[in-house]
């Protein structure tokens, strides 16, 4: 680790399982940052130690904490708050690369915008100069509410000022039922944001912002389903926002119809298990 006695301005928390060459690419992005006062904190879940000479190899070039931890992405990713000394944080995938940019531009949006949480787009590099976002991102900036934020946000290029995730710390500010390796297996960073923008902390989203990742990835449907109905239920019962709730009948109407075919059954009932699963979390 380099030595470093003052605090960064970004600390990276950075879970990793069974990735080695994209974890390299990754801090390969970071050596190519044009802003260079940050740390990584690499929370590694890896049985074994196939991650030691990647670190030896990149411990003088990045300031690096380095943490074993059981598996659970959101376990990992509270252990890695509380070794955390920068003043925004962000959570980037093993297998994402920021571009040289990012934590430029993110610095800025803090600075000139009275935000709490910074959150810009995915995707992929065609060539040097052609980025291709991920279909689901809109064209423009907006600020983030409690109705718009559900398809605005992913860890991968999500920062949030350190003090607000320390206002929910007793709470745990990821919920560890949720993220990979959990009962529920996606929407742990949505559920996040989503219960500190109930609290009236505030985001912005701008596509400005962005992260290569790819586009297209193999997730269960059944499983994902599910981790979607758990989040809006216990977003519904914590806000009680009527526009929430107009939303949550929406979706378990469309899984009544879904029980009907014998090819949508599966995925129809996930939706009812997680709305229930989610609504007594709360």
């Amino acid at each position: 680790m380099i030595e470093n006695s003052h605090n960064p301005c970004f600390s990276l928390i950075l879970a990793t399982v069974n990735r080695i060459e994209p974890l390299k690419n990754f801090l390969d992005s970071l050596l190519s940052q044009k802003y260079k006062d940050f740390e990584v904190i690499l929370i590694d879940q890896n049985p074994n130690d196939c991650l030691k000479y990647l670190i030896e190899e990149y411990s003088n070039k990045i300031n690096i904490f380095y943490i074993k931890s059981l598996p659970g992405l959101s376990r990992a990713r509270n252990l890695g708050l509380k070794q955390a000394r920068g003043k925004f944080v962000g959570f980037p995938d093993d297998d994402c690369r920021y571009i040289e940019d990012v934590l430029t531009k993110v610095k800025h949006l803090f600075e000139y915008h009275n935000v709490d949480i910074v959150c810009g787009c995915y995707g992929e590099m065609l060539s040097e100069n052609v980025f291709r976002m991920h279909p689901k991102y809109p064209k423009k900036k907006r600020n983030l509410s409690i109705v718009n934020f559900f398809k605005l946000v992913s860890s991968t290029a999500l920062f949030i000022k350190r003090d607000v995730i320390e206002s929910i710390r007793e709470e745990g500010p990821f919920d560890e039922k949720m993220g990979a390796g959990a009962e529920v297996i996606v929407a742990e960073e949505i559920d996040l944001v989503g219960r500190l923008l109930i609290m009236g902390k505030k985001g912005l989203y701008t596509p400005f912002i962005r992260v290569e990742h790819k586009i297209f990835r193999e997730k269960p449907r059944v499983g994902v389903e599910f981790g979607q109905s758990y989040l809006l239920a216990k977003l519904i019962r914590r806000s009680k926002n009527p526009l929430l709730f107009l939303r949550g009948v929406g979706r378990l109407i469309k899984a009544l119809f879904g029980l009907v075919s014998p090819s949508d059954r599966k995925v129809a009932l996930a939706k009812f298990r997680g709305f229930i699963a989610g609504w007594k979390a709360c």
